[in-house]
């Protein structure tokens, strides 16, 4: 009796060995004991995902690095050159390959590649993930400039006033918009008094210059400009490759102005009205000798000259009480008149009539003759009125500002640039 109740126990023993053997793994009836085994003691991987990198090598040859697959049984190298919408098939190369040179690629084309590992699975991994979690290919992209990247212009350039009296100071960089490209070893400034005639600066070899943002840029200083004259300006990288110098693409044109010194004016008054006279002669002088240019134009002082001014309190009074016998009026704004300068002179002593743009260099002087434009308006003496003031603009350099001539208090004023 006792025999056979070990027999039996034995016998239940191997059974239910056999059916845990047998038991299917997740719908695969036909996975051995020795599989799932394995499933329950082997430390499961997870699925490879799979990274690919583009480096420019000889010429313009591609060379591509990937990682490794571990269920990879190949890799299939593809080229895309219309961002990535046809693929072309490079090459297939065995699980244990994890690079490629592509030696077809020509200089200056726009590269896109993928990597695809074709996965063979083990009976472990049938055990550990369901159907859907293994694909059948891993995959992953890239892409590469086959020349040097783009050129343009840093903030710096367009947003900052020049300072420097003599000089422009131009900021540039390279790339290729977040794509791997073949780094400058030269480059080209162009430069032109307008956008369409610009010729050649600059052209040599420039220093790699590393930041944050771009992989290269550099800054020129042009040294031969001209004060508040406006220049136009283009820059372009170049590299050798193959013996030959490839070109990025050129940056947008930009205009800048030279640095002007802030232009410092005086006024004298030569003549006040009075009840003789209906005109006023004031100097205007060019004080400072690092001044721009001034030109007064013919135009504007031919009769669009306006000048605000304020009588006194003690004028209007009387004023008003000599017209009426009850209380002044409350004082009136300020009035406007319009002027014309009728005539000018360089010496003070002879005057011509105004027939073309008066021009005045640093520190030259120029009388200016002003009347009323109305003939019937009249001009009243300084010592009645506690404003006098005309404002017109003027080309300072290349620039439109405004100059203001105080006739009551004697002052001239070149004011920021009209906008």
């Amino acid at each position: 009796m006792q025999k056979k109740t070990v027999m039996a126990g034995i016998l239940c023993l191997c059974c239910a060995t056999l059916l845990v053997s047998c038991k299917p793994a997740d719908g695969q009836d036909e996975a051995s004991s020795d599989a799932f085994t394995a499933s329950m003691a082997a430390e499961v991987r997870p699925i490879d995902s799979l990274k690919v990198s583009a480096k420019l090598a000889d010429g313009a040859a591609v060379a591509l690095t990937w990682s490794k697959v571990s269920r990879a049984a190949s890799y299939t190298v593809l080229r895309s050159e219309n961002g990535g919408t046809d693929w072309e098939t490079l090459k297939k190369l065995s699980s244990s390959k994890t690079s490629f040179q592509d030696d077809t690629a020509q200089l200056g084309t726009d590269y896109y590649y993928k990597i695809q590992a074709a996965c063979e699975y083990s009976r472990t991994d049938l055990f550990a993930y369901s159907a859907n979690e293994m694909p059948d290919t891993v995959e992953a992209e890239c892409e590469i400039y086959t020349g040097v990247g783009g050129a343009f212009w840093n903030d710096a350039v367009t947003k900052n006033k020049q300072e420097t009296l003599g000089t422009t100071m131009l900021q540039y960089s390279f790339g290729a918009d977040g794509k791997e490209s073949a780094e400058p070893e030269g480059v080209e400034i162009y430069r032109g008094t307008s956008e369409n005639d610009l010729k050649v600066l600059k052209r040599g070899i420039v220093k790699d210059v590393s930041c944050a943002d771009y992989d290269f840029g550099k800054a020129y200083a042009d040294t031969d400009v001209k004060q508040g004259k406006s220049y136009y300006y283009k820059v372009r990288a170049y590299a050798m490759m193959n013996g030959k110098e490839v070109y990025g693409d050129w940056s947008p044109v930009i205009r800048i102005r030279a640095a002007e010194p802030d232009g410092v004016y005086t006024m004298r008054l030569v003549r006040e009205p009075d009840s003789y006279r209906n005109n006023v002669i004031v100097a205007l002088t060019s004080a400072d000798n690092k001044n721009g240019v001034l030109t007064l134009s013919a135009g504007v002082l031919s009769g669009k000259l306006t000048m605000k001014y304020l009588v006194t309190q003690d004028y209007f009074t009387q004023q008003s009480l000599a017209k009426s016998s009850g209380q002044p009026k409350k004082k009136p704004s300020v009035q406007q008149m319009k002027l014309r300068v009728d005539r000018y002179s360089t010496d003070g002593r002879y005057y011509s009539a105004v027939t073309g743009d008066i021009v005045l260099k640093a520190q030259q002087t120029v009388y200016l003759e002003l009347v009323p434009t109305v003939s019937t308006d009249k001009l009243l003496p300084f010592t009645d009125l506690d404003r006098a003031k005309v404002t017109f603009n003027v080309k300072y350099n290349e620039g439109s500002h405004p100059l203001m001539l105080d006739l009551k208090k004697s002052k001239a004023l070149l004011e920021n640039p009209a906008q």
